[in-house]
């Protein structure tokens, strides 16, 4: 099969866990034979060097906002960059079967190449909506609202990372009568294949000793609450517990402004020997981290998926998780199974120290048999198995799905 990927954030300049998934899909769906061409953003002062992925075009619109997934994004720069005849041509020619469209901000891209294809009497591929994170449940702006809920109308089908955003999206974005046929379906991400293929470290294998970090590693944006784990770290140093259970805390984030340059100054401040580690870390970086990893604390009450925690996982590192079931890793990591710990993360940061005392205590078997078991589930979703429910998915929906020539289509482009 033929798949045009658009997404607003792929090689050029990653700075998320939708650049990093994105290039999982591309890489498994071009593993297994299919032919991917994908349109995607770049910063403008990006090397020229394109990394593929395995795709078999790639085209780069360069983008005058970067490191932003949100409405201050460029997003309508890179859809009017896609209205342009020689794309559209590129586009003709590669005669894709489905256009795969990550998150809100493909849905403009998509309507304004359908509408220059429509120039060229050729075939409309039916849009498919890859929703990476539904963005109007940590957002209030009514662009992304609107567009969402556009996409989600507009799509042959709906595919959420978790099943709390699933029900989110057909609870408040499909109207009574298609909730039941259109409902969006479930894929989870997979483990990507960079650190699948990493050995196990020793301390994976069912012990503590050795594992003196307390990580964090999520983007350093209000959404994802890193302030809490830096709040954590506070209350643990003032109780001493930091210094009674030999643990140091590490924060990952690579992002800068008031907002991340904050949240870095409280943690040194009150924890001088903290580390903060500021690049955008590669697997290997990533696997160094959590396979000293005590505990992987993953702050936030709400996450679409949560890639780090599985990416810990793999590395025998346990993660703490808001309880719930609104952190999409639990769908794959469960806790009544001993494959990650939840907990209520809005209770009072005394309260939560206390209980991450009396869980890691002297590095207890609980941790060591949660981390085992983590790591063995992590392994065994495969980014290969990923691409085969997803092509499976589609092609179920596409047998049914009439073949559409430009001018048949007569849907308008929204003009928000």
């Amino acid at each position: 099969m033929r798949f045009l990927f658009i997404t607003l954030e792929f090689s050029a300049g990653t700075f998320s866990g939708n650049g990093i998934y994105g290039r999982s899909q591309v890489r498994s769906l071009a593993g297994l034979g299919h032919e991917v061409m994908v349109i995607s953003g770049a910063p403008e002062s990006h090397d020229s060097k394109q990394i593929c992925e395995g795709a078999k075009h790639l085209i780069e619109v360069a983008l005058p906002m970067w490191g932003s997934l949100d409405a201050s994004s460029a997003w309508r720069e890179f859809a009017a960059a896609c209205a342009g005849p020689k794309t559209a041509q590129r586009v003709a020619d590669f005669a894709p079967d489905a256009v795969l469209g990550v998150d809100w901000t493909s849905l403009q891209p998509y309507n304004h190449l359908r509408q220059a294809l429509g120039a060229l009497s050729v075939h409309i591929p039916p849009y498919v909506f890859l929703n990476y994170r539904v963005y109007a449940r940590l957002s209030p702006d009514p662009i992304i609202r609107e567009l969402e809920q556009a996409a989600a109308q507009a799509a042959l089908v709906t595919v959420a990372l978790s099943r709390s955003d699933a029900d989110y999206i057909a609870q408040h974005y499909l109207p009574e009568d298609a909730k039941a046929s259109s409902r969006p379906q479930v894929l989870l991400p997979a483990l990507r294949k960079d650190m699948e293929h990493l050995p196990l470290p020793a301390t994976a294998e069912g012990r503590q000793q050795g594992r003196h970090l307390l990580s964090c590693c999520v983007r350093l944006s209000p959404e994802k609450e890193p302030e809490r784990f830096v709040a954590l770290a506070e209350q643990l140093q003032r109780d001493g517990s930091l210094s009674r259970l030999g643990l140091k805390p590490i924060l990952c984030g690579s992002a800068r402004g008031e907002y991340a340059d904050g949240l870095k100054a409280r943690l040194r401040a009150a924890v001088p020997d903290a580390i903060i580690e500021e690049r955008f870390l590669g697997p290997t970086e990533l696997a160094d981290i959590f396979s000293a990893t005590a505990l992987n604390i993953h702050p936030c009450l709400y996450d679409a998926y949560g890639m780090t925690v599985v990416e810990a996982a793999s590395q025998g590192a346990p993660s703490l998780v808001h309880a719930g079931g609104s952190v999409g890793a639990t769908d794959l990591l469960s806790a009544p199974q001993g494959e990650v710990i939840e907990v209520d993360m809005s209770q009072p940061i005394e309260a939560l120290a206390a209980y991450i005392e009396e869980l890691i205590g002297a590095r207890s078997q609980r941790l060591a048999d949660v981390g085992r078991a983590a790591a063995a589930k992590a392994r065994s979703w495969t980014e290969t198995a990923n691409a085969e429910q997803l092509v499976a998915l589609l092609q179920s929906h596409l047998k049914t799905e009439p073949k559409v020539m430009a001018q048949e289509h007569s849907h308008s482009v929204m003009g928000v």
